[in-house]
C-alpha cells in the first residue's frame, strides 16, 4: 500500500508540473498584418511609406507578413515580405521587411497598472484584439516603440534606393505606435506608427496597417464575455499619464 501511495504521490506532482508549466507559458497573438484602405497616397494600395528622392515610395502588404504578439515579454514583431511601389505604380520589388516593437502601456492607463497587469489583464486585452471592443470601444490604444525596421531584397538595381534601416519616432504626444480601432473611421483593429533614419530624415514615414487576427485560438462567446468583464476592470483602474 505504502508503495502504491508513492506512485499516486509521483503522479499528482507531475500532474501538478505539468499544469504549472502550461499556466506559465506567455500569452501571445498572431495577425495577418494587411494594407490599411485609407492611406492618402495609394494605389498602389500600402501599409508603409517612405519618402525619397522627393518621390512617395510604399510597400504593400499583400499577405505575406505576419505580426507575432507576445504580450507577457511585451514584444511584438512583424516578418514576411512586402511589394514596392512609388507614386501610383507598383515596381514589382519584393522586399523583406523585419520590424521589432515594445508594448509600452495603454492610452489613459497608468504607469504603475501597466507595469503591473495580470496574466488574467493580459487575457482580457488579448480577447479585445481578436474582437476588437471593449478596451478599443472606449477608445483606448495600446502604445510601443519602434525598436528597428529593416528592409532588404535580392533585386539589383532596385528602384527605391532610400534607408533601409529606421527606428521610432515620437509624435507632438510622444507616442511612436499605436494600435487601436477607429483610425481614419476604419472599424477593424488597426496599427499606425512614424519612423526616421539615424540623422533624422524629414519626410512622410510611417506605417499605416491593418491587424486581422489569426483565427485557430479564437475563443467561445461565453469566454469572450468573462474575458471582456475583466478587461473593464484594468481600464477602470487610476487613470493617468503614460
Amino acid at each position: 500500500m505504502l508503495k502504491v501511495g508513492r506512485c499516486l504521490l509521483i503522479a499528482a506532482c507531475v500532474v501538478f508540473a505539468i499544469a504549472s508549466t502550461e499556466t506559465a507559458q506567455a500569452v501571445s497573438i498572431d495577425f495577418d498584418v494587411l494594407n490599411h484602405p485609407a492611406g492618402n497616397s495609394q494605389p498602389p494600395p500600402y501599409g508603409l511609406r517612405l519618402d525619397y528622392n522627393s518621390e512617395n515610395h510604399t510597400f504593400e502588404f499583400n499577405g505575406n507578413v505576419m505580426a507575432s504578439f507576445d504580450m507577457t515579454n511585451k514584444s511584438m514583431t512583424f516578418d514576411g515580405t512586402v511589394v514596392h511601389g512609388v507614386g501610383n505604380t507598383s515596381t514589382g520589388e519584393v522586399w523583406t521587411i523585419a520590424t521589432t516593437l515594445t508594448w509600452v502601456g495603454i492610452q489613459g492607463v497608468s504607469n504603475t497598472d501597466f507595469n503591473n497587469l495580470t496574466e488574467a489583464d493580459l487575457e482580457a486585452i488579448k480577447t479585445s484584439l481578436l474582437n476588437p471592443a471593449g478596451l478599443f470601444g472606449s477608445g483606448s490604444r495600446l502604445l510601443f516603440t519602434v525598436d528597428s525596421l529593416t528592409l532588404t531584397t535580392a533585386v539589383v538595381g532596385p528602384v527605391y534606393q532610400g534607408a533601409v534601416s529606421w527606428s521610432g519616432k515620437a509624435n507632438s504626444s510622444g507616442d511612436q505606435f499605436y494600435v487601436g480601432t477607429g483610425h481614419r473611421s476604419v472599424s477593424s483593429l488597426s496599427a499606425w506608427g512614424w519612423v526616421m533614419t539615424a540623422n533624422g530624415q524629414t519626410g512622410t514615414n510611417d506605417f499605416l496597417l491593418t491587424l486581422e487576427p489569426k483565427q485557430d485560438g479564437v475563443p467561445e462567446p461565453a469566454t469572450i464575455a468573462l474575458l471582456t468583464a475583466g478587461l473593464g476592470a484594468v481600464v477602470s483602474r487610476r487613470r493617468g499619464v503614460l
